[in-house]
């Protein structure tokens, strides 16, 4: 289930130390990085330009993560799942950041929280789908049996909230509220989406449920991570908003091109007594028209954001040929 997107000089975040609570210290990321195995990217030169501009980044919050999660023994073997993604919601999150002027150590524990919320869903996605693997891996469920993954699942959300607990030692207690808050509703969104694909529909309203579910399912994640880096970076209202709507059509986007990926408009479905019953398809999803609009609509809510590098990013990012790189 898909449903669930010149060179950088600047701001660039190495791995953190000395933050409060129960954020690694430098040698848990050095001990860390050595047993994490960064993924190879799909071909493709857009998104590859993207990763590699702001590696070092990505590369700190893989970095922490695998810390956070090999710190006890029950959650070590979760390090694998949670480390082994492209990171691009961290990415959103970095850029974003960025787009208002934002270079604050609170962008580590953003990413931190978005990724590990990506993977809980993931954790559960795979459940419901019946998924064989993950990453390269066997599906979690597979590996330490359902119910266990079911409960892992919902640790990592929980994790997540504590990761972003740690941006209150550079930022104001009203913006990690507001942070928490935000990740809060659109993982609420996110779930309520999944809820939607599982339940009947009318075929009358096809194509605008598979709209409103990727917005939801999809989109709300990048919406969160997006959103979470203005907040953090002290970015206006305005801004914040920009950047869920952005978040929002680049979900659309995404789930639209992934059905492309695979050469057809894959339907929309619920799961009905053990069934599979389609309830979109081809005819009713124009993919290749539904993109450019929704491109274009990713691109429309940047406009509060001044002109920089990171905006321009972030307009490629939303680009169908970047995405049909991205997992």
């Amino acid at each position: 289930m898909s449903v669930g997107f010149s060179k950088h000089r600047s701001g660039a975040i190495g791995p953190p130390g000395g933050v409060r609570g129960k954020t690694p210290s430098r040698a848990d990321l050095l001990r860390s990085s050595q047993r994490v195995t960064v993924p190879v990217a799909a071909p493709n030169t857009q998104l590859e330009t993207l990763l590699t501009a702001h590696a070092e980044y990505l590369r700190a919050c893989r970095h922490r993560l695998a810390a956070r999660l090999e710190s006890r023994a029950e959650t070590r073997r979760l390090a694998a799942y949670v480390c082994g993604g492209k990171m691009l919601r961290p990415l959103i999150l970095y850029l974003f950041s960025h787009a208002v002027g934002g270079k604050v150590q609170a962008l580590e524990s953003g990413g931190e929280a978005i990724e590990l919320m990506h993977a809980a869903s993931l954790v559960h996605d795979d459940i419901l789908d019946g998924s064989s693997q993950r990453r390269g891996l066997p599906a979690l469920h597979l590996a330490i049996g359902a119910r266990s993954a079911l409960v892992m699942g919902d640790y990592l959300i929980l994790l997540a909230f504590d990761a972003l607990c740690d941006s209150t030692v550079e930022t104001s207690a009203d913006q990690a509220l507001e942070a928490i808050r935000t990740l809060s509703r659109c993982a609420q969104e996110c779930c309520l989406g999944q809820v939607d694909e599982l339940g009947d529909v009318s075929s009358a309203s096809v194509r605008g449920t598979y709209v409103s579910i990727a917005a939801r399912k999809t989109g709300a994640p990048f919406a969160a991570a997006a959103a979470l880096g203005v907040i953090l970076a002290g970015g206006t209202r305005e801004q914040v908003e920009g950047a869920l709507s952005y978040g929002r059509s680049l979900g659309i986007l995404y789930q639209m091109t992934d059905d492309a990926l695979d050469n057809t408009a894959r339907s929309i479905s619920h799961q009905n007594g053990g069934a599979h019953v389609p309830t979109a398809g081809a005819k009713l999803v124009e993919v290749e028209r539904g993109m450019e609009i929704h491109a274009t609509q990713a691109a429309r809510s940047l406009e509060c954001f001044a002109p920089s590098e990171h905006k321009l990013a972030l307009i490629r990012f939303a680009a169908p040929s970047t995405l049909l790189g991205g997992t």
